[in-house]
């Protein structure tokens, strides 16, 4: 009895630990994609004020990556080798604006 315990708990600690390393492993090649994310918001934020648009209140218009990339407010669509295509869309509601990034690659889309 004593040995079967040893090895349920040896079994949920090696469990825990490779199922750990793996979440970390995920998260770290994901990190360059949320950067472009990030950088594509940032983007579109520049892109409403350099061009001074105005969306009405409970509207909403798109940006692609390509006008950004087009008017020297982003620097690449690229991540580790994989090209993206993708677009902000831009909402403005009561509170403000709202930027929603989508990007699409070979290797990761966004949720």
């Amino acid at each position: 009895m004593k040995k079967m315990t040893i090895l349920m708990a040896i079994f949920a600690f090696v469990s825990v630990g490779l199922l750990t390393a793996i979440g970390l492993d995920t998260k770290y090649s994901l990190k360059a994609y949320h950067t472009l994310e990030n950088d594509l918001i940032e983007s579109a934020q520049m892109y409403i004020e350099t061009n001074k648009l105005t969306v009405m209140t409970n509207e909403s218009t798109q940006v692609s990556i390509d006008t950004m990339l087009n008017d020297g407010l982003l620097s690449s669509n690229n991540v580790n080798g994989d090209d993206c295509n993708g677009y902000v869309v831009i909402k403005h509601d009561l509170n403000g604006y709202n930027y929603l990034p989508y990007i699409k690659c070979n290797k990761y889309e966004t949720n």
